[in-house]
């Protein structure tokens, strides 16, 4: 119907499921040539397949594929929401910090700083710059560490490689604050590797890090967070941020 519209373009799923390219926009009227209104606070979110919304709109297992998932359906998204914030998710199912899901090729390097893995574009910092950032990353470490026949990993080599992470990050959004949010049931201290005994020790020892556990449920596809779960997550995590980082 006649009258003024706004056009939102969101690609749903993780670049590993597909790729998508804009050649080109057709409307009957005439674009109004106004910048939408850029929002004051700016989020970006790293993480693997809890962030990306892997299952969340299915149940049951073998549910991995491009349909069964919504990026915009997920903690981040509804912790932005309430927040009133831009958001940037940058995440791949089965990775981490020095080993994925799979096998230890399936780092974080791999996919963060590209627009296009696929083309290993570089991403324009510049353009976006993060008030805070929020890692949610060391499930998939523990998965594979935990593996029978995989050796264990030191406290002091994961922090080193934690370590590194941050200071990647900090490199390219040298003002923003960092949580490290771990949200997850499974992620544990175990013999063989020990996320959140090394990533508050982390906490205590940087000014900008900020270490805390947010409850994300596994009643979505694949034991991954439903919708719903995510929604709950969102605004658990949007109440801390509110309270302790953005107060």
């Amino acid at each position: 119907k006649k009258g003024v519209h706004k056009i939102r373009l969101v690609k749903l799923n993780e670049w590993m499921r597909n790729t998508m390219e804009l050649q080109s926009i057709m409307i009957e009227g005439q674009l109004t040539g106004t910048k939408p209104q850029e929002k004051e606070l700016k989020l970006e979110f790293y993480g693997d397949s809890l962030t990306v919304g892997y299952g969340n709109l299915t149940t049951g297992t073998n549910k991995g594929g491009w349909q069964y998932q919504d990026g915009y359906r997920t903690y981040a998204a509804y912790c932005a929401n309430e927040l009133g914030a831009e958001f940037s998710t940058v995440a791949a199912s089965g990775h981490g910090v020095t080993a994925g899901f799979s096998d230890k090729s399936q780092t974080w390097d791999k996919f963060a700083g590209y627009s296009l893995v696929s083309s290993q574009t570089s991403w324009d910092f510049d353009a976006y710059q993060a008030d805070v950032v929020v890692v949610n990353l060391g499930a998939n470490d523990e998965t594979y560490y935990n593996r029978t026949q995989n050796p264990a990993i030191s406290d002091a080599d994961f922090k080193a490689a934690c370590q590194t992470f941050l200071d990647w990050i900090r490199s390219n959004n040298p003002d923003c604050e960092i949580v490290w949010a771990l949200g997850s049931h499974s992620v544990s201290d175990s013999e063989k590797i020990k996320p959140i005994k090394v990533l508050k020790e982390l906490d205590a020892e940087l000014d900008y890090l900020h270490f805390t556990q947010f409850d994300l449920k596994l009643s979505g596809g694949d034991s991954h967070p439903s919708v719903a779960d995510h929604e709950k997550a969102g605004l658990q995590l949007a109440e801390y941020l509110k309270t302790e980082i953005l107060k």
